[in-house]
């Protein structure tokens, strides 16, 4: 027999080892087999036999300290002990339960997130509630391209942002969706651009708006909203050349009249407002003098001196006794102003004058439902009489 290879040292139990320091202890193993194989490798080559019992020996040890080869890359995994394999797979349990929590979880913050924004469409989808984000905006928008209202808003929005330029990208954006056929859509939103250059722009800037707001929408009416800015932001000279270049651009327009004479009323400039009323009887056709005459009285009335309206008033009526509806106008006029002496003054007149059955009926009506609201019951009496006075008037005619 040959030498005897002398006996190895006993290999300590192999300790537990944790998952934190396994790949540390691996090497404290491998070191030792290092040390183990250099030792054997001074004895005699005829030995080969038994270092392949060793080997075999090592291997199993290796299979003792609970050592296994990760087939995907070489790389050691530890086998744990009973205790920690129970720890594992506890830990493991626990962050399924964390997985199937956080799903949950998920699940239930897509709900909510859904819910919110249904609840906020609503909210939107309501006149008293305004957006409050772009996001809010975008929503809408995407679904009503078209509102002028809602651009506008947005613009609004970014101003109380101080986004100027913002608000005219907003605004230009709008011109671009709004269906071309959407004319009015596309002349608010002109308006508000032409309100945010006067309030923000330059000169220059406001001209070169109020410029493509002519090309694109009805001048007539960019006109008068150009020169309703400059009288917000009291413009005077401004205000007053736009509208007496409209009156002569659309001299056959008698609202662009109503419109220059409307803004002297209010200034109480009365007139330059007459001076007006005598170019319109000019310049426009004798079938619209009574209309646009009736139109400047009510202006007086609603804006200026009523006294003056009511002049206006009888000197129309002086000329046309038996055009009804001016004695109507007048006496809607009187009522708005409650004047309701005058208003039965009128009414006097009125059922006096020799009148189709139609239209005396239609009048005695109004006195009869005036007096009931607004006089006395000998007034209701008096209006009963008148009418029975004039049934029989007829009845033997």
């Amino acid at each position: 027999m040959g030498k005897t290879k002398p006996s190895t040292p006993s290999k300590p139990a192999a300790p537990k080892v944790k998952k934190a320091n396994y790949k540390q202890k691996l090497e404290e193993i491998k070191h030792q087999k290092k040390q183990e194989v250099e030792q054997t490798n001074d004895d005699d080559i005829d030995e080969d036999s038994e270092e392949d019992e060793d080997d075999d020996q090592e291997i199993n040890n290796n299979e003792q300290l609970d050592f296994q080869w990760n087939v995907f890359g070489g790389a050691p995994v530890v086998n744990q002990s009973n205790e920690e394999e129970q720890e594992e797979a506890d830990e493991d349990e626990e962050e399924e339960k964390q997985k199937k929590f956080s799903k949950n979880a998920k699940k239930r913050m897509e709900k909510l997130t859904e819910e919110s924004i249904s609840k906020r469409e609503k909210e939107l989808s309501s006149s008293n509630v305004l957006p409050q984000t772009y996001q809010d905006y975008e929503r809408l928008l995407a679904a009503s391209p078209n509102s002028s209202y809602l651009w506008i808003q947005y613009m609004a929005h970014k101003l109380s942002l101080t986004e100027i330029d913002g608000a005219r990208k907003i605004g230009e954006l709008a011109l671009k969706k709004i269906h071309y056929r959407e004319q009015q859509e596309k002349f608010n939103v002109f308006a508000a651009m032409m309100n945010l250059e006067s309030k923000y722009g330059t000169q220059e800037s406001q001209d070169e708006i109020f410029r493509r707001a002519l090309q694109y929408c009805d001048p007539k009416q960019v006109y008068v909203q150009q020169g309703k800015i400059y009288e917000q932001h009291g413009d005077d000279d401004r205000a007053d050349a736009t509208y007496n270049k409209m009156c002569k651009k659309f001299h056959t327009s008698s609202k662009v009249y109503e419109v220059y004479q409307k803004y002297h009323i209010c200034n109480g400039n009365h007139k330059k407002a007459n001076q007006i009323l005598e170019r319109a009887l000019r310049n426009l056709d004798k079938k619209k003098h009574v209309q646009v005459i009736v139109r400047f009285a009510l202006l007086h009335y609603h804006h200026g001196s009523v006294i003056d309206g009511h002049k206006v008033f009888e000197e129309l009526i002086s000329n046309n006794p038996r055009r009804t509806d001016i004695w109507g106008q007048f006496i809607d006029a009187e009522m708005s102003a409650k004047r309701f002496d005058e208003v039965t003054q009128l009414f006097t007149r009125i059922v006096n004058l020799n009148l189709s059955t139609k239209k005396m009926k239609s009048f005695l009506q109004r006195y009869l439902k005036f007096e009931r609201e607004h006089g006395t019951p000998e007034g209701v009496e008096r209006v009963k009489q008148v009418a029975r006075d004039y049934i029989a008037l007829k009845t033997n005619t």
